[in-house]
Formats: structure tokens, sequence, C-alpha cells
């Protein structure tokens, strides 16, 4: 074979993504060759290798192919490299340099190999500081989209993302159906849905759209500070209210809904606010006295034998209650009430009569609230005992054979301040009798 020099007339790349998720690349290429004396070759059909390194000398061979019967005329050639069996698959994110060997083989490689450089609008597509690798993420800084800026097979690979430096600034306003409106942040490919997504609609308004319709929206204007549901909510998990809670609409809670300390659940009339109860203490003596004490008389601050507890197995209810060593002793508790911002007070308990109360003697139990422990209290409940004959089978704590009561019972105060004080007793007719009272599931609500 004679021997030939090799001189380069263009080099033209072009980048085209294909469907396949790593990206891929077809080079399109011209040059001439030439004999030792400076003349073209002759006219034929020659065999032609080309390999990119990714270094001017030594490196790692990141892609080779032999295009066979390259029509050579006048010494000028062109192929296409990427376009037969071997596909390029350099990530073109570095600088390359091409070899060429003109026949087999054995063939002797040209040197020095050919540094790829730009076509001048194809650094467009990088920028001054944008790097758009075929894989991996694609990194960006602050950009102005204008339209629709397309994740998918056809810009980027869809097992990447795009990760945004500075920020992207999409356009305001409704998704349109099937996002006709070309704004903002909707989904497209795998099933998604393009108008769907994050809108802004107006100045201090950001809105989630499903199917063009608005399901959320968040609002932060000098009027209006709100994030409002625009349907039905099912919360399945619990639920964390620092501030009111404003339902227009039907709530479904499949789980717990809790709230802050001064939280209160809110019901709107049309024209006035109103708070419902919040519950703030319960004792239900599951763990002994919890804080309550039995007292000798209704405004005795000093403590005498402590109350029994109970725990019920069969009448009534199973639970724990507690009750006086002497039917004319009272029970008390203070209750701290600090941190509970409230204007009224609800008191919820159960109540005992416990064996031969009678009505004809007037025994009566009775609850009220007062300041501290030595104060008289405000009574605020009181009921008769004697509901049913004696002769009834409801004998479920103390005397054998006497019948015992019991209900559920409310009493309520307006603001009774931050230590208020819950007295429970009973006026019986004889204190050496067999009757006495008892108490369980003290419930405090405020509101």
């Amino acid at each position: 074979m004679k021997k030939i020099c090799f001189l380069i007339v263009g080099l033209f790349l072009s980048l085209f993504a294909v469907e396949a998720l790593q990206a891929q690349a077809n080079l399109s290429f011209q040059g001439i060759l030439k004999k030792a004396n400076g003349l073209a070759v002759d006219d034929g059909a020659y065999d032609l290798t080309f390999t990119l390194y990714d270094a001017e000398t030594g490196g790692n061979n990141v892609f080779q192919e032999t295009i066979s019967d390259v029509d050579v005329a006048s010494g000028i050639y062109s192929v296409v490299l990427g376009a037969g069996a071997t596909a390029i698959t350099a990530q073109f994110n570095v600088p390359y340099y091409l070899g060429i060997r003109v026949g087999g083989s054995s063939a002797v490689e040209m040197v020095p190999r050919i540094r790829l450089t730009s076509a001048p609008y194809a650094l467009a597509l990088r920028g001054n500081t944008n790097t758009f690798p075929s894989s991996g993420t694609v990194i960006a800084d602050a950009q102005t989209i204008a339209g629709k800026l397309a994740v998918g097979q056809t810009i980027l690979p869809t097992t990447q993302s795009l990760q945004v430096n500075g920020g992207i600034l999409a356009r305001g306003g409704a998704p349109g159906g099937s996002g006709s409106s070309n704004n903002g942040y909707a989904f497209s490919g795998n099933s998604g849905d393009t108008d769907s997504g994050l809108f802004s609609t107006a100045d201090g308004k950001v809105s989630v759209y499903a199917n063009n319709s608005e399901r959320i929206l968040v609002s932060n204007t000098a009027s209006d500070n709100r994030t409002y549901l625009k349907s039905n909510v099912t919360v399945e998990n619990s639920l964390t209210i620092n501030d009111q809670l404003l339902v227009t609409n039907a709530t479904t809670l499949s789980g717990d809904a809790t709230l802050g300390v001064n939280a209160n659940l809110a019901y709107h009339n049309g024209t006035t606010v109103h708070n419902d109860w919040r519950l703030v203490h319960r004792d239900d003596f599951s763990s002994g006295l919890e804080g309550w004490d039995a007292y000798p008389s209704i405004n005795s601050g000093t403590e005498t034998t402590d109350p029994s507890v109970t725990t019920l197995s069969a009448g009534f209810s199973t639970n724990s209650l507690i009750r006086p060593t002497n039917n004319d002793h009272v029970l008390k508790k203070t209750y701290n009430l600090a941190g509970h911002t409230h204007s009224y007070i609800m008191v919820k308990f159960n109540y005992y009569f416990i064996d031969s109360w009678d009505a004809s003697d007037y025994d009566r139990g009775w609850a009220g609230f007062a300041n501290s422990l030595s104060d008289a209290p405000e009574f605020a409940w009181s009921q008769i005992g004697g509901f049913v004959s004696d002769t009834g089978n409801w004998d479920f704590i103390g005397n054998t054979g006497r019948t015992d009561h019991a209900g559920v019972f409310t009493m309520m105060a307006k603001n009774s301040g931050s230590l208020p004080v819950i007295i429970v007793g009973a006026t019986l007719d004889d204190a050496t009798d067999d009757e006495n009272f008892g108490i369980s599931n003290i419930e405090i609500w405020v509101r």
C-alpha cells in the first residue's frame, strides 16, 4: 500500500436524543486522504477505523468503529460515526480526541489525534455555567422558562433528575384543560396528568390542582393568610393543630387530631365563631388517688385519712373509684389550669350512691368549686338519693344486700381561675349509718 498522510478538512458534531434511557450520539465527520507527496489518494473504497479517546495521548478508548468500503473521491470522504451497529455512548462532558487508521487492524494509527471541538451554535447548549451531560443529573443555574420544561425521554433520562442551583421561574395562572395554558408545574409521561400540579393563580396565592380543578389553596396576602382545602379531607394519621381549625366542608378523621395547649375546635354560625370544649385533665384512679384527698369538712384545709381506692368488677362499670372512710368527710383536689386559657370550666364525673340512701331522709350528694382548700364551695350540682327500692340487686360495692346507685353528672362554672378546687361530698342522715359515696372518671373541660 502506498504511504498515506491525513488532513482534516472539517469536523461536524451533532447530538441526537433517542428513546433509550442512555443518551447516544451520531458524529458526522469529513476529511481528506493524501499521499506522502501531498497528492490525493486514488479514488476508490477504503477501510477506515475511528477511535475516540479521553486523552490526547494514551488514555481510555471510549468508542471504536471500523467502516468498510468508504468511498473516497479526490481524497475527500464523509462518514457518520455511531450510525451502525456500534453506538457512541460517551457522555461528551470531557474533551475527546479522534484517532484514525487506514487499512486493517495491523495499520498504524495516524498522529496526532484530532481534538473534537464544538460548532459555534452548539455552545449555547452548554452556556457559561450550565452542564448538560448525556446521562446523570442535569445541573443548571437559575433559568426563566417561558413555556414547558419537559423532563422525560426526549430531554432527560427518566431515571435522572434536574438540579437547579438558583431557581426556576414558571409562568403563573391556572393549568387549563390538559395543561393547555402551559402554566405552572404539571406532569406528563408515565400516566402523568398535564393539568395536575402546582400553580400560582394570583399574587400571594399558590394552589394544587388535580384534573384542572383547584384542590388546595395557600394564601398569604394582606387580607387573607389561610390555607383552604377545597374538597373533603381524609386524615389517615395524627393531625396537630396549633391554632384554630375552621372546617367549611365535611372532614373525615381516621386517626387522631391533636390540639395545642390553647388551640380550639371552632364552629361558625354565619356571624360568630364559637370554640368547642377541650379536655385538659382526667383522673380515673388507675394509678392511685391522683391528687385527691379526704377532709373532715367542706371548709377544712387539713387532710384526714386517705380515701380508699376500689376497682369495680361488676355492676355499673369496671372503673376504679375512691370513697372516704367516714361518710361525712369530703373529697377535694386542686387542679392547675395555668396555660389553659378559658372562660368556662366544666367537670364531668361518675358519682356512686353507696348502700341505704333514703329520699325521705333527704340524703343528698353534692359537688362544687372553691378558690382554695379552706374555702366553702359554691355548689354547682346536687342529687337526692333513693332512686329505687332497696330490694334491688344493684349491689356492687359497700354492704351486701344494699342497693347501690350511680350516674354520670356534669357541673359548670364561668372561669373558676387557674387553680380551682373541686369539692365532692354527701349530706347523709347519719354519719354512722351504712351510707357512703364515691367518685370516678373525673374529667376537666375548658373553653
